[in-house]
């Protein structure tokens, strides 16, 4: 879904994000956690887009963030 990142700090860094994302929502169970998060990661993915043309970086990770958005509401309204 959305861009690898090969540089090894900018994957560090994003799976700290996860963690303290996915932490964060155990404990306080606000999905807007969850929604932040996945938007830092959205933003995250275009640091290294070096590879890639921009515009079908933008493509599959808006398609990837809107996938998983949709994914959260859906667990969202399960869960309710």
């Amino acid at each position: 879904m959305f861009a690898r990142i090969k540089n090894q700090q900018q994957d560090r860094l994003s799976t700290n994000v996860t963690i303290t994302g996915m932490l964060l929502f155990i404990v306080t169970q606000w999905f807007f956690v969850l929604y932040v998060t996945m938007f830092v990661l959205y933003v995250f993915s275009f640091r290294d887009t070096s590879k890639n043309p921009l515009s079908k970086t933008i493509a599959v990770n808006t398609t990837g963030l809107l996938l998983l958005w949709l994914l959260v509401f859906l667990l969202q309204q399960f869960l309710r």
